[in-house]
């Protein structure tokens, strides 16, 4: 896949997560806000507004604003610049990599659009799945998580370059066992 394709890919994945991560927060600011929480599926789905000024399950709250905002601003643009880097230095990435950082990429850029407009981050879906909650979350995270659990399981493959046929069937060059 060439460079200039890449950067396609990587640009309308990750536009696309962002549009739909600010669609859906705009969408819950306008009906959640200042209501109560609403329950869907037999109390399976909890939607609610909610205002994160900390990280990841509110991680950081509590610090003062000019550590937040260089935890979660600066820290995190230089993290989301540094993966924009990391792409175009390995030509070995194929399309679910590509995929899968720009899912990484698209969450973190859409959460950090909240905290530079608004100085937090809008959630509000919450997933109660037996004796399991989660904590508060956003499309955002979703996409975060979703392409950072892709990129682990894709190395554990031992990563695929472009070249690399996508038949999973296909023996690798180090032997049938992996050796």
């Amino acid at each position: 896949m060439t460079k200039r394709l890449e950067l396609a890919v990587l640009v309308i994945a990750a536009l696309g997560c962002i549009g739909c991560d600010q669609a859906t927060k705009s969408l819950a600011t306008a009906v959640l806000r200042g209501e109560a929480p609403r329950v869907f599926l037999s109390g399976a789905l909890e939607v609610r507004y909610a205002e994160n000024i900390g990280g990841f399950l509110s991680l950081g709250a509590s610090l003062p604003a000019h550590v937040r905002y260089f935890a979660f601003v600066l820290a995190a643009t230089v993290a989301l610049l540094g993966l924009v880097v990391l792409i175009f230095r390995d030509a070995s990435l194929a399309l679910p990599q590509l995929l899968a950082v720009a899912c990484v990429f698209g969450g973190g850029v859409g959460n950090l659009i909240d905290r530079l407009a608004f100085g937090y981050v809008r959630d509000f879906t919450v997933l109660h799945i037996g004796p399991l909650r989660t904590g508060i979350f956003n499309l955002a995270d979703v996409a975060v998580t979703l392409g950072s659990v892709a990129l682990v399981l894709l190395s554990r493959r031992g990563g695929r370059s472009s070249n690399t046929p996508l038949n999973p069937t296909a023996r690798s060059a180090r032997g049938p066992d992996g050796e």
